[in-house]
């Protein structure tokens, strides 16, 4: 038993170790933010580019729905999404130059089947 008070006397005191540590004083109220005033909208420096995001433009044609994406004012990608539920391609311009390459929604190379069923 002598062993058993002086472990209860310890735990007692390192349990109530947290509650001494607390102040007991007022709580000071916290001081709200100042008012502060609205910043000026700040305008595009002229010559700066407005459309960093690219404009999207949806058009139906036939059953078809046809995404244009333009960065510039020039088109560079076209997402095509066929009516009939095949799945979504794409048209992109890589360089630049006009010339779209047929891309599926991967991103590889279409395959267009070719064959050469008869010749003459």
């Amino acid at each position: 038993m002598s062993a058993v008070l002086p472990s209860l006397l310890l735990a007692l005191c390192l349990v109530s170790l947290p509650a001494q540590a607390q102040k007991n004083g007022p709580v000071t109220p916290t001081v709200p933010p100042p008012k502060l005033e609205p910043l000026p909208e700040i305008k595009a420096p002229p010559g700066a580019v407005d459309d960093l995001e690219p404009a999207v433009t949806i058009r139906r044609k036939g059953n078809d729905t046809l995404e244009e994406y333009r960065r510039g004012g020039k088109v560079y990608m076209i997402k095509v999404t066929p009516g009939n539920g095949l799945p979504p391609y794409y048209l992109i311009d890589q360089d630049g130059s006009g010339r779209f390459l047929a891309r599926d929604a991967a991103g590889n190379p279409m395959a267009v089947p070719q064959w050469l069923l008869f010749e003459f």
